[in-house]
This record gives structure tokens, sequence and C-alpha cells, in this order.
């Protein structure tokens, strides 16, 4: 909860999905923003990203 509260996120979808993510326990809070940032802050296919394991480093270089 503390990097939500120090990311600057604003968008309240966006806060709400990353804290329905955790609690559901998916606890990464930058592999969370960006796969909702990278899918137009749909949790499902965040959630189905990585429940299929087809998250990998390379999709989240030079993002910050």
């Amino acid at each position: 909860m503390n990097e939500l509260e120090s990311s600057g996120v604003k968008d309240q979808a966006l806060i709400d999905n990353l804290k329905y993510m955790m609690e559901a326990g998916f606890t990464n809070f930058q592999v969370n923003k960006s796969l909702l940032m990278r899918n137009n802050n749909d949790v499902a296919v965040a959630i189905n990203l990585l429940c299929n394991g087809m998250v990998t480093d390379s999709m989240f270089l030079g993002q910050q």
C-alpha cells in the first residue's frame, strides 16, 4: 500500500484495480501497475496474463 500511496497515481479506477489485485494476492505493485496500464486498465486481462505465465521482464524494460 505504501507503493500505491507514493506512486502518484491519480486515476481512481486504476487505484481501485491495483487494490483489487493486491487483495487477490498479486502483490508486485510495479508489475500490476504496468500490466494494467498496458491493457487499458482491464484487471481481467492483467490477472489472466499473470496466471498464465505470460509476463516477462522484457515487457517492462524502459518503463518507470
